[in-house]
């Protein structure tokens, strides 16, 4: 499966858990309990704040479901005509 989460922080039950999907320049994917989010959070700003808005982000972090699948490419392609973006016929 292909999942294109980069920089993200998602909020999990039970136990008001948060992971840190990291990847590429923000390091790798953390996991925090309830007791220790703002710990986690405090870590990831202040080795990675400087580097974009992602660490800064503000809660709650829903889970916004599974990204960058095929239906989801081939829907942004077929949407792209339609909403003025580059290389649009």
């Amino acid at each position: 499966m292909l999942d294109l989460r980069h920089g993200e922080y998602v909020d999990a039950d039970p136990g008001n858990w948060l992971t840190w999907f990291g990847r590429g320049m923000y390091g790798r994917t953390r996991y925090s309990c309830g007791e220790h989010r703002g710990d986690l959070k405090a870590e990831l700003r202040e080795h990675y704040g400087t580097l974009g808005w992602h660490p800064w982000a503000m809660g709650p972090h829903p889970w916004a479901g599974r990204r960058g699948t095929d239906k989801a490419r081939r829907l942004a392609r077929t949407l792209k005509g339609t909403l003025g973006m580059p290389g649009a016929p």
